[in-house]
């Protein structure tokens, strides 16, 4: 009788217990969060979680991101804007036997800075070239690279410029900030949307700008600008340098 009592009552004591793991004490619910919701790009943001219990286990999904770990908090260093997007964390907690999920938008910006040079608009100026006035610049979508362009074009004789647009964008207005130049006009899925190329022909010479150069990029009254500053070229004359201007017509 004795033993029937004790087995009685440690049946009791369990499910307590049990009742106490998934009961009031667990919670039913996460709550996901930025330190800053639109980082600018190469500045540092970090995504944190409520954490559950001691045995929580965390799976981390974002924007090329996938991560196990027990860390509640989420340090994403010298960002960029293949970053921006949606990021999800589930929680598993051991002692609860729960699972939660919830998720944070990072809107990651373009850099904004003012342009090192001034240059009059639609002009380009250069050691290798005459100085140009574009007397027409258009937007379009280039059909050969298939990427927003902006080309500027000024009398017969005198090189077109072309600033084209990372095409894996599709047909989208290119948005306001500082872009970093490639040295070739074709893009792949590995670029960053801020990628850009800069080019121009003149006579029977072609010149392709070099890569990791500023393009400053931004919108007067609706219509599309980039500016690009003492910015050095590769092609068939070495050393050539254009500063230049093209505000869209």
């Amino acid at each position: 009788m004795k033993l029937i009592y004790t087995l009685c009552l440690t049946s009791i004591v369990s499910l307590t217990a049990c009742e106490k793991n998934n009961g009031d004490s667990c919670p039913s619910s996460i709550t996901v969060s930025t330190d800053v919701e639109s980082p600018k790009v190469g500045s540092t943001a970090t995504i944190s979680v409520t954490r559950q219990g001691e045995n929580d286990v965390y799976h981390w999904d974002g924007p090329g991101l996938h991560e196990l770990n027990q860390q509640d908090k989420l340090v994403l260093y010298d960002l960029k804007v293949s970053q921006r997007g949606w990021y999800y964390c589930t929680a598993d907690n051991i002692d609860c036997n729960t699972s939660n999920t919830d998720s944070v938008y990072l809107n990651v910006q373009l850099f904004q800075e003012t342009a090192a040079c001034s240059p009059p608009e639609n002009t380009a100026t250069g050691n290798a070239i005459p100085d140009v006035t574009f007397s027409s610049v258009t937007k379009g979508l280039d059909p050969t690279w298939n990427g927003i362009s902006l080309e500027g074009r000024g009398e017969f004789g005198y090189p077109p410029f072309e600033v084209l647009f990372n095409s894996y964008n599709g047909n989208k207005e290119p948005e306001d900030g500082v872009y970093i130049t490639k040295n070739i006009q074709s893009f792949s899925p590995f670029d960053e949307p801020n990628a850009i190329s800069v080019s121009f022909r003149y006579q029977s010479m072609y010149f392709h700008s070099h890569p990791d150069q500023k393009v400053y990029v931004s919108h007067v009254n609706g219509k599309l600008k980039a500016v690009f500053c003492d910015m050095s070229f590769g092609g068939d004359v070495p050393g050539a340098r254009c500063t230049g201007s093209l505000t869209e017509l």
